[in-house]
């Protein structure tokens, strides 16, 4: 099976006035409309950004997270590439959903401090990329909610579903953040993250971070 063995979803509509708005229609394909989770993330002035967030959306097995705020949300703002609409990508991450549970909280702080990171040091994460947090990717022990794990490496790879989209500022692509151990981080540096991933989405073709294999 190939990595990406549904194609990614395409979105342009130029009636589509902000970023926020093409992110949502972009969800809306996906999920309907359904409600997602929000979270709002109150950040320092100096990092520059707008009114930016979190939303989870119930995907059936798994929760899928995806930012808002890497983009210029309301109005074009360049700072890094002329081309694209503010750093020109947005985050995701999908984690299995235990319907005995509500939607676990940990990956809204996680996914909110590696987008602080990537304004903060001005580091455009890219495809193959690996962020290794020297912690668990659930961020235990310090997150109340987060359970333990093995996993404390997150390799970027372009969402399984969403790919990229047109926005009225520019083209806005999807990074899913995937929690893998340390050893196949090893693996991944003498292959590529790429082939890990492929192999992994053999039997799971989300990708998701499961805090529980391993």
């Amino acid at each position: 099976m190939a990595l990406l063995d549904r194609a990614p979803v395409h979105h342009r509509d130029a009636a589509l006035t902000s970023d926020w708005e093409s992110i949502d229609a972009v969800m809306t394909l996906l999920y309907g409309r359904a409600v997602p989770r929000h979270v709002g993330y109150t950040t320092p002035p100096e990092f520059g950004r707008q009114q930016v967030g979190c939303s989870a959306y119930d995907a059936g097995d798994h929760w899928h997270y995806v930012t808002h705020g890497l983009t210029a949300l309301f109005r074009p703002v360049i700072e890094h590439d002329p081309a694209a609409d503010g750093w020109g990508f947005e985050l995701t991450m999908r984690v299995p959903r235990d319907i005995r549970y509500d939607v676990p909280l940990w990956p809204f702080t996680m996914i909110d401090e590696i987008a602080q990171h990537a304004r903060f040091t001005r580091q455009v994460l890219l495809e193959g990329d690996l962020v290794d947090l020297h912690e668990a990717v659930t961020g235990y022990p310090r997150l109340g909610d987060a359970p333990p794990t093995s996993l404390t490496v997150l390799a970027v790879t372009p969402d399984v579903r969403l790919g990229s989209i047109g926005t009225p500022c520019g083209p806005v692509a999807f990074r899913q953040l995937v929690g893998v151990t340390a050893a196949e981080k090893a693996e991944m540096r003498y292959t590529s993250a790429q082939a890990v991933l492929a192999r992994m989405s053999q039997w799971d073709r989300w990708l998701m971070t499961d805090p529980w294999r391993a």
